[in-house]
């Protein structure tokens, strides 16, 4: 057998050994015998989650519900399910519905640390919020 063909053979026989393993995620051995890399855990599944705090964020989102004149909740496919709560004055009042893009820092909201910062009083509407990451906004802009 030629040199070229041999090195052909290697080649798919290579080639051919990974494929069950490629089909299982890869955790096996690779042809140098080193293992490959595993497949990691599914890390957070929206973009606050995915970001740390104190990172800058922009999001474009509608608003779900406004809470006070500086509290709101948005909402969109990549945000939390219960909605990301949000802390800054918009330009002119929001409505549900409106579509909005917001850049602002994330932070970990805790009740008794905010309402005196954002002149807030009723813990129950903040609840859900209680322990989770929000926007502090420093930009609001309104595509309504």
């Amino acid at each position: 057998m030629s040199s070229q063909r041999r090195a052909a053979v290697l080649i798919a026989t290579a080639v051919l050994s990974c494929l069950p393993a490629a089909a299982a995620g890869c955790a096996s051995a690779s042809a140098h015998g080193s293992p490959s890399p595993a497949t990691s855990s599914a890390g957070p599944s929206d973009t606050v989650s995915r970001a740390g705090i104190g990172a800058t964020l922009t999001v474009t989102a509608t608003v779900e519900r406004v809470i006070t004149v500086n509290a709101f909740v948005v909402g969109d496919d990549d945000l939390p399910d219960r909605g990301l709560l949000v802390f800054g004055v918009a330009r002119r009042p929001l409505r549900p519905t409106d579509l909005v893009t917001v850049r602002g820092t994330v932070e970990q909201f805790r009740f008794s640390t905010f309402a005196p910062r954002f002149a807030m009083s009723d813990a129950g509407r903040y609840q859900p919020f209680d322990g989770h990451r929000v926007l502090i906004a420093e930009e609001i802009r309104s595509d309504a």
